[in-house]
């Protein structure tokens, strides 16, 4: 919805008057918050802290990197069986390993033992033993094993970073929206501060004329040149306005100047089907609600892996393999079974009541943040739409105020009037038309705070 009827036609020759003496440039809100995002410290170190994150996750996935292992061995030493007697054995295992993520480990190598092999080892054939094999976790580890939650915890948390940093954009974005809209309406108090200026200037210049040739009395030219001195005290402050609002935007710019903005956008209301869909999209766009959501997920994780603490360890090895060449025996095995059961389970209760209580917490906390979105959005949609009503009744008073400001200045030039009462009626249109750039500035901010509410980053 937008404003339309007579208002919109009281706005549309407001902003002539103003904007005839301040013409658009190139620089929107959008470009502006470009700029911020190019250089602002705190999104770049938020970025980092993303890229930090990748980094750790990378790091997890390294644990199911294939492993190539050597061992290779040569020995001179004392035989048992013939003390005194010295025997000698050279050996070398190749083998590559690969973990897989349900726990799995398996396995694939080379064996080649010469000479008097001492136990466990073996001999091998002259060409080796060639073998696989995969060493299986039945019980505990089998499918939740630490590796595995550490990756996908690594995983979540870059995900938590992520919406870490979405957040600090959303907040940043928010406050440098807010310094935009400030100083675009301060530079057009400023200018109507100077029309307010030089219309005192030309009636003074006037006026004083007039009193040399004697038609007016010496009063009227005090009256007027106190005027123009109580104008350049307004055009003074708005300058200041424009020059704190710089500064303000000065916090936001790492990356060169930004030129001077164009004139405050006519509002428009978003429809009212617009403003009720505003806490559900809120609800799935927030980066809080991610972040709760991925921080569940986390206890989630650690919570299964301290339930198959709990479990026995039941593991199953089986390797078959083959001995080649001179003085080999052809097919090889080896297969084993290793169970142990742990007699006390302190540690995995503990960590399981932590988890618990953590993930009882957290709900806490997700109906504190959903009760919090809602009356953000709630309280934005208020503003913007109080906002705008302001502007449609500033609309409506600056009209009144020009009619009075016009009707006075018809009875001051046919001699009905004075000029105390004519300054008068010029200041309270500038004030009028100071506070409509103002409210217009609010419902802007108020719009930009609704965005950020509902989560959104453009």
């Amino acid at each position: 919805m937008s404003i339309g009827g007579p208002s919109s036609l009281r706005f549309e020759s407001f902003l002539f008057i103003i904007h005839s003496l301040f013409p658009a440039q190139n620089v929107t809100l959008e470009t502006f918050l470009d700029k911020v995002e190019q250089g602002f410290p705190k999104l770049r170190a938020a970025q980092n802290a993303v890229e930090i994150a990748a980094a750790k996750s990378k790091e997890k996935r390294g644990a199911f990197d294939p492993v190539l292992m050597v061992d290779t061995s040569a020995l001179r030493y004392n035989s048992s069986s013939t003390r005194g007697k010295a025997l000698s054995t050279q050996m070398l295992e190749t083998t590559v390993e690969q973990t897989t993520r349900s726990g799995a480990k398996v396995f694939a190598g080379s064996r080649l033992n010469f000479g008097s092999v001492k136990s466990p080892g073996s001999s091998t054939g002259e060409l080796g033993e060639y073998f696989v094999g995969v060493k299986l976790p039945l019980l505990r580890g089998n499918g939740v094993n630490q590796k595995s939650i550490a990756e996908a915890v690594a995983k979540l948390e870059f995900g938590q970073a992520t919406e870490e940093a979405r957040l600090i954009r959303l907040n940043v974005r928010l406050k440098a929206s807010e310094a935009f809209w400030e100083w675009v309406a301060a530079r057009e108090r400023r200018e109507i501060a100077a029309r307010l200026l030089n219309i005192a200037k030309v009636r003074a210049d006037g006026i004083r004329e007039r009193y040399e040739r004697g038609d007016l009395p010496k009063i009227d030219t005090v009256e007027a040149e106190t005027e123009v001195r109580r104008r350049e005290g307004g055009l003074v402050k708005a300058e200041r306005d424009i020059e704190k609002t710089l500064l303000k935007l000065n916090v936001f710019l790492w990356n060169g100047p930004i030129g001077t903005p164009g004139s405050l956008p006519k509002p428009a209301l978003p429809t009212a089907e617009e403003l009720e869909a505003a806490f559900s999209r809120a609800v799935a766009q927030r980066p809080e609600a991610r972040i709760i959501s991925a921080e569940t997920k986390v206890i989630e994780q650690s919570l299964a892996l301290a339930k198959n603490e709990r479990r026995p360890s039941l593991d199953v090895v089986v390797s078959p393999g083959i001995d080649t060449g001179r003085n080999s025996v052809g097919a090889t095995v080896k297969a084993g079974v290793f169970y142990s059961i742990p007699l006390r389970q302190q540690t995995a209760d503990g960590q399981i009541e932590q988890a618990q209580q953590k993930l009882e917490k957290i709900r806490q906390d997700e109906a504190l943040l959903k009760r919090e979105i809602e009356t953000e959005v709630q309280d934005a949609t208020s503003a913007l739409r109080r906002a705008y009503e302001r502007v449609q009744a500033n609309v409506a008073e600056l009209e009144l105020a020009q009619q009075l400001e016009l009707g006075e200045l018809i009875r001051f030039q046919e001699g009905d009037g004075t000029l105390f009462l004519l300054n008068q009626r010029e200041r309270g249109t500038a004030e009028t038309a100071a506070r409509l750039v103002d409210v217009i500035a609010e419902f802007h901010i108020a719009k930009a705070a609704l965005r950020a509410a509902e989560g959104g980053l453009n």
